[in-house]
């Protein structure tokens, strides 16, 4: 803020230099002079030319009723009343239909009272009146449900993990806003009333029911002009497309990403949002190749740069887990398509951000870690980061939401003491395993974006790495550095 504030004075004294260099009152002028230039390019804004594709029908309606609505209050401050009569009953009939009610309410209010007053029109009078306070509730309606999806949102997103205490509050709006949704229809109300049914099944990682609301919604959309924009079908589409990852369902989020695609301009943050989701739908569905491809197309646009640093370091981690699958030749990289070698050491050092979210993405860095020093058969290393893992998991993954994640990287743990042995690292983590089915990912009460790729994938490919260690090393499994960690325990704790 400070900043803004020393720019911004700068650049008052660079007007006050170039435009009156020699007056003893340059500050009071060039302060002026601003102002008459901002005041006609607000007043600029007026003249738009509706008819651009870029428009569509909701847009054409919004500003042109807005437009008229402040013409038609410049006609009623001159007491033009027959005008101003005219042209607001043709702006509130465009108003109601397009689903715009605090307009609509202020044009009825006004025209209540110019038809009660000048016109004597009981009729009238009394007609506006009544679609005044119908209009008022509606209002109300759509400020609620606003309120409310903010307020679910704004506390969801503060965490990567789910949040059972918001469940309660979020059943309770969701029922209040079923009956307003059950009388009334316009776009605000339609678009932020179905996104707080999305979040209420968000909220509790119910991904079945959060793809059946977002269904319901994109049918009401689609078939009402009023509702089709590429803001609303963007946003249920893309929760179709992040549930269908948790549940694994291939063909469903593939339609969802291509969809999703169309929505948004290329290069936009958008755009490399709906990446991310389609390259954790190919990472969830085992389909390896087509994860290469689509982290290709993100890292290779030139815009991915422009990100923030946080969401460059994701893309950072999402190609160390492509090059994983390459290291051990799972996905086929060749010719000019080929990326850009991976180095575990640069790796460590490109991603200092998420040290703030200890029970976030640092689980995924941590185990690509692990996974590339088990694939080169760097056991001497595997064990010597052992130590620090398990207190890594005994600080930041002792609660419910990351259940999954503490049972996995217990796995990891126990494989330097069956020294690293498939056979008895199977049999050590069986117990493990067995939690970990039982609490599959799309019944887990954790973010999607803690694991990359399902634990349970992962896995085979941490036993495959082991059937490669060589057989006339040993390694000690003792106590100490060379060993797990004294007091490690193999059950997770909840």
């Amino acid at each position: 803020m400070r900043v803004l504030q020393e720019v911004s004075f700068i650049r008052r004294k660079m007007w006050q230099i170039f435009f009156f260099p020699s007056s003893s009152r340059k500050a009071q002028y060039a302060k002026r002079l601003i102002q008459k230039l901002k005041n006609r390019l607000y007043n600029t804004l007026y003249f738009i030319d509706l008819n651009q594709p870029k428009f569509n029908n909701i847009q054409q309606a919004y500003y042109q009723s807005h437009k008229d609505y402040a013409t038609y209050k410049i006609l009623l401050g001159h007491n033009l009343i027959a005008s101003s009569i005219s042209l607001g009953e043709e702006v509130i009939q465009r108003a109601q239909k397009f689903g715009f009610p605090y307009l609509t309410m202020e044009l009825a209010r006004n025209l209540m009272i110019q038809y009660g007053v000048f016109r004597t029109n009981e009729k009238k009078a009394r007609y506006y009146q009544t679609l005044m306070f119908e209009q008022f509730e509606l209002y109300q309606a759509e400020i609620r449900t606003e309120a409310y999806f903010q307020e679910l949102a704004v506390h969801f997103s503060r965490s990567r993990s789910s949040k059972p205490e918001m469940a309660k509050m979020a059943n309770q709006y969701a029922d209040e806003v079923e009956q307003y949704l059950s009388r009334f229809h316009t776009y605000r109300l339609v678009l932020n009333g179905y996104r707080v049914l999305s979040m209420r099944y968000q909220i509790e990682n119910d991904y079945e029911n959060t793809i059946a609301v977002s269904r319901r919604a994109l049918d009401i959309i689609e078939n009402d002009p009023t509702l089709n924009t590429q803001t609303a079908l963007l946003i249920f589409y893309f929760n179709i497309l992040q549930s269908c990852i948790q549940l694994r369902r291939l063909e469903e989020g593939e339609q969802a990403a291509q969809k999703c695609l169309k929505l948004v301009p290329e290069g936009s943050n958008n755009w490399f949002s709906v990446l991310e989701l389609h390259l954790m739908l190919a990472f969830h569905t085992n389909k390896f190749q087509k994860a290469y491809e689509v982290l290709r197309l993100a890292i290779q646009h030139p815009d991915l740069k422009k990100l923030p640093d946080a969401i460059q370091e994701q893309w950072i981690i999402y190609k160390a887990y492509v090059q994983y699958f390459i290291s051990i030749g799972k996905i086929s990289s060749t010719g000019k398509e080929q990326i850009q070698s991976f180095r575990i050491g640069k790796f460590l050092n490109e991603v200092p951000t998420f040290s703030k979210d200890k029970r976030g993405v640092n689980i995924s860095i941590i185990v690509i870690q692990i996974l590339f020093l088990l694939a080169k058969t760097e056991f001497g290393e595997v064990i010597d980061r052992v130590e620090t893992l398990n207190m890594y998991r005994h600080r930041y993954l002792r609660r419910d939401d990351t259940f999954r994640s503490n049972c996995f990287i217990q796995m990891l743990l126990q494989i330097p003491s069956a020294n690293f042995n498939r056979i008895a690292t199977v049999r050590r983590t069986q117990k493990l395993m067995d939690q970990l089915k039982n609490v599959p990912i799309e019944t887990a009460r954790q973010s999607g974006e803690i694991e990359v790729i399902p634990y349970e994938t992962l896995w085979r490919f941490v036993l495959q790495s082991l059937e490669l260690k060589p057989k006339s090393k040993r390694y000690d499994s003792g106590e100490g550095k060379r060993g797990l960690p004294s007091g490690t325990n193999p059950q997770p704790e909840d």
